[in-house]
């Protein structure tokens, strides 16, 4: 689709108005130890959440020694959680991590001030978060606490215990063994435990690794769940999965349950009840009659204590998803189970079948992908999905933060003689790109966040850099909504894209079925260009190349992770100092130190053919 590649390098250019940097107006004030930030609700709920997300300061203001303070409108400090991500070269701080609540009101904004200096005053919350390490390892705030527990991963409140179980093609059951547990983030406002493990039989037989990371945070009922499986298995190319649960077990065994898109009275454990989203237009309550298009993918249980919602965050979008009722659990459906023929109404096969065997999943040894999932120990179903799908962030005042120069020569929306290109760069983003991600039906749990179309048949895997020039539009903008799809395309990057692990299997694929590596070694921190099922391996070579000839795409099957002309960091590293996202970090480094190590073994080709611009930087 010719079109379609035309619209996503127009995207990609799409912040590349180049311009003065513009100061700002100091009024009276010093304008270096203060920016405005913008907190804006999206999701039409009013209801106080939790705020992360990282602020550009400029070169030499904020050396050794400085404190940060949150000001809201009335000039008052909020509790604020503060971490450096990254110093500019005379040591000063060049991003900072804010950790904070809010409550907007709905579709509007709440203003605040972040003010540093070595007399700034931060303030703390009344409820810090406590982190009690013992036997087990628990973050505390108020009534809200999350701990490890014996036979599973972990336990909310006393109220909740949460398990990951797995089927694989054969039918073994696996579950969650925790191996390792550390403190991730330690602070008042918020705190993360990091759990890793792996995925073992009852007898200890090791499929591969996963981890659970659980954000607590001060005061509230909101917990923040995200598991990730490692896909690093000793053997096998594919790994291949009949379902993948978090089971969500409550502690009594008098409780009932409600799910988001199902119309009805509350539902018993022993009901059986499975709410099946298919594809991105259709889901069906199994047993029932009832169907839908789009489930909002919350569940409540109602037990002794009051009640609980969870949430999924883009359910419907990275289908195919389940939420289920079992007689001991609520079961999510990460990777729920479909009948051998369900998905061959998607078509084209090259688009969205690569992944389907007769009734599982083959997911690529090397990808790590990963899901968030919210908790609220108050309960409230439909307002925690809205809030999960759409969650607050900071913006800052573009001007100031555009002007502290680690945007580069970008010009904030508004600026003088940019009216015509602003018009232009939102009118793209929303009745272009995006329109596309729906028309196309750009979706699915492998697909969501990356757009589809290159020669015809292959998923871009991002090229030219789609996250980058997109959260530069939120940097240009304030707008959240260019930060909610930029940063859903640089985790896809850093989730599917990147071989994260390496076992004999996989590496015999690369290296003598795939080819095209030349002097380039095979490890960790490879990036797949674009390509039928984002990474290699679905279908036979022969396969893709017949497929090639069909559509007249030529003879390079964009098979190889070996092309140094198509490796786009900068989305990833951008998002990171806008999230703080640790997974991002360790990513953009792993890809980091594979082209370091290729230029210290000179091995790092500098004379490469069309894209030795993109390869030489």
């Amino acid at each position: 689709m010719r079109a379609t590649r035309v619209l996503v390098l127009a995207v990609c250019v799409l912040c590349a108005a180049r311009g003065m940097a513009y100061g700002t107006d100091s009024a009276g004030k010093d304008p270096s130890k203060e920016i405005g930030i913008s907190v804006r609700d999206t999701a039409g709920v009013k209801v106080l959440r939790p705020v992360t997300g990282g602020i550009p300061i400029p070169e030499g203001e904020a050396p050794d020694g400085t404190r940060f303070a949150l000001l809201n409108s009335a000039g008052a400090a909020v509790p604020c959680q503060t971490k450096v991500l990254a110093r500019w070269k005379d040591g000063t701080v060049r991003w900072v991590l804010l950790d904070f609540q809010a409550d907007p009101p709905a579709h509007g904004a709440s203003p605040f001030k972040l003010r540093w200096g070595r007399e700034v005053r931060p303030a703390r919350p009344q409820v810090p978060v406590e982190v009690r390490d013992g036997v087990r390892a628990s973050l505390v705030s108020g009534p809200v606490s999350v701990a490890l527990v014996q036979d599973g991963l972990v336990r909310i409140g006393e109220r909740l215990d949460l398990r990951l179980t797995m089927t694989d093609k054969d039918n073994r059951r696996f579950a969650g063994v925790v191996e390792h547990v550390e403190i991730e983030t330690e602070g008042d406002v918020r705190s993360t435990l990091l759990a890793t493990g792996a995925l073992r039989t009852p007898e200890g037989r090791r499929a591969f690794g996963f981890s659970l990371r659980v954000c607590v945070y001060a005061g509230l009922s909101r917990i923040r769940l995200e598991p990730q499986l490692l896909l690093d298995a000793d053997t096998g190319l594919f790994q291949e999965i009949r379902e993948l649960n978090l089971e969500v077990r409550p502690a009594g065994s008098d409780w009932t349950a409600a799910l988001g898109g199902l119309s009805g009275s509350s539902l018993n454990p022993s009901s059986g009840v499975r709410l099946f989203q298919v594809d991105d237009q259709a889901f069906r309550v199994e047993g029932t009659t009832q169907r839908g298009a789009k489930a909002p993918g919350w569940a409540e249980i109602v037990e002794d204590r009051g009640k609980v919602a969870l949430a999924v965050k883009d359910f419907w979008q990275q289908w195919p998803k389940s939420l289920e009722i079992g007689p001991e659990a609520l079961k999510i459906g990460l990777l729920p189970r479909f009948e051998a023929d369900a998905y061959a109404h998607m078509k084209p096969w090259y688009k969205y079948q690569y992944w389907f065997g007769e009734g599982y999943y083959r997911l690529r040894t090397g990808q790590a992908p990963r899901w968030v999932i919210w908790v609220d120990l108050s309960g409230d179903g439909p307002a925690l999905a809205r809030s999960a799908n759409a969650p607050l962030v900071p913006s800052p005042d573009p001007r100031q933060a555009i002007a502290g120069a680690v945007w580069g020569e970008v010009a904030p929306a508004g600026s003088p003689g940019m009216a015509e290109y602003d018009r232009w760069a939102e009118n793209l983003f929303d009745n272009a790109y995006c329109h596309s991600l729906e028309v196309q039906r750009d979706y699915g749990q492998m697909n969501w966040g990356d757009w589809f179309g290159e020669r015809k048949c292959n998923w871009g895997n991002h090229e030219y850099d789609t996250p980058k020039h997109i959260l530069l539009q939120f940097a240009r903008t304030g707008d959240p909504k260019y930060f909610q799809i930029g940063n859903v395309a640089a985790r896809h990057t850093a989730e599917i894209d990147v071989v994260h692990f390496l076992n004999e299997d996989l590496r015999h694929h690369l290296e003598k079925e795939v080819g095209d590596s030349g002097a380039y070694p095979t490890r960790p921190g490879l990036v797949h260009q674009h390509c039928v099922g984002h990474v290699s391996g679905f279908y036979p070579v022969p396969t893709i190349r017949d497929l090639y000839a069909e559509l007249g795409n030529g003879t390079y099957l964009c098979l190889s992770p070996y092309n140094l002309g198509h490796i786009w960091t900068y989305g990833m590293v951008y998002d990171y100092f806008l999230t703080g996202d640790p997974w991002m970090k360790d990513t953009v480094a792993k890809i980091g130190e594979n082209l370091v190590k290729l230029v210290e073994d000179r091995k790092f080709d500098f004379r490469t053919g069309s894209h030795v611009g993109r390869v030489n930087g």
